[in-house]
């Protein structure tokens, strides 16, 4: 007698989220809601964050975000002389950058 084959499954593929359509909502830049989550916490209380919240939590991470990064960038040396005075003297943030903070 011959044995039954056995169906083997195919390994499940992931494919990528589809791109959302002009007008679905803003897409974060930088840094998404769901890795940000576990910080909405006060007192050993779980803030939860509605779905409409989403969007405007987004926003304003992105514009804190790039506020945060314009002033590491004016942290850097400039130059005082010169044609090229004002302009970075370093293009490299470096440990010793933060030792002010």
């Amino acid at each position: 007698m011959a044995e039954p084959e056995k169906k083997v499954d195919a390994p499940a593929v992931k494919t990528a989220p589809k791109p959302k359509a002009a007008g679905d909502g803003y897409i974060a830049k930088y840094v998404r809601i769901s890795k940000v989550k576990e910080l909405f916490v006060e007192n050993a209380v779980k803030i939860r964050v509605s779905g409409d919240a989403k969007e405007d939590i987004a926003k304003y991470l992105d514009a804190a975000i790039e506020k945060a990064v314009k002033e590491l960038i004016n942290k850097l040396p400039r130059k005082s002389k010169g044609d090229k005075k004002g302009g970075l003297s370093r293009i490299t943030i470096q440990h010793d950058d933060f030792a002010g903070n």
